[in-house]
């Protein structure tokens, strides 16, 4: 009996030392849920701005209305390739004159991140430390050729608004 005890003790002991651990762990899912949901909403903010400077760029060169910009994120089945889409099309419109952009690196970060939504929904059914650090992984891959994908067009927007306006090719004869 007494050793059921001490053995109780030890567990109390343990849960005691591992409280301050589970704290922290809560505290940074918290915070990683902010900055999830703030890098959202400024990335959404991001996207809508570029689309409608795609659209001062090259209208005939959109495929989706307006409102998927933010829509298609949100609409189940279809926020598997109407943003892709979405940002195709202003990557194409934002090109420079007469050269066209290659896609690759828009479908690279595509890519991963449809993997890190795959890999989460695993993650919900097979839990484990190692599918986590697969999926935080394939999240960080994701989000690093995010952040590229936003400075090149970022960029290509720029540059192109430099440029100024460009002369329809009808018109030149």
């Amino acid at each position: 009996m007494l050793g059921l005890v001490g053995a109780g003790d030890a567990v109390a002991i343990w849960a005691d030392l591992a409280q301050p651990s589970v704290r922290v762990g809560t505290v940074l899912n918290i915070a990683q849920g902010v900055l999830l949901l703030a890098t959202a909403v400024v990335y959404l903010c991001w996207l809508w701005r570029v689309r409608v400077n795609a659209e001062v760029f090259d209208a005939s060169s959109q495929s989706k209305a307006r409102w998927w910009t933010i829509g298609g994120w949100f609409v189940p089945f279809v926020n598997f390739w109407f943003p892709r889409r979405i940002v195709l099309d202003a990557w194409d419109a934002s090109a420079p004159q007469g050269r066209p952009a290659g896609h690759g690196l828009v479908d690279l970060w595509w890519t991963a991140w449809v993997a890190g939504l795959v890999a989460d929904r695993l993650l919900r059914v097979e839990s484990g430390a190692g599918m986590l650090a697969v999926v935080d992984g394939v999240d960080l891959v994701a989000a690093v050729l995010a952040a590229v994908v936003v400075l090149r067009l970022t960029r290509m927007q720029n540059e192109k608004a430099l440029q100024g306006p460009s002369v329809p090719s009808a018109a030149l004869g």
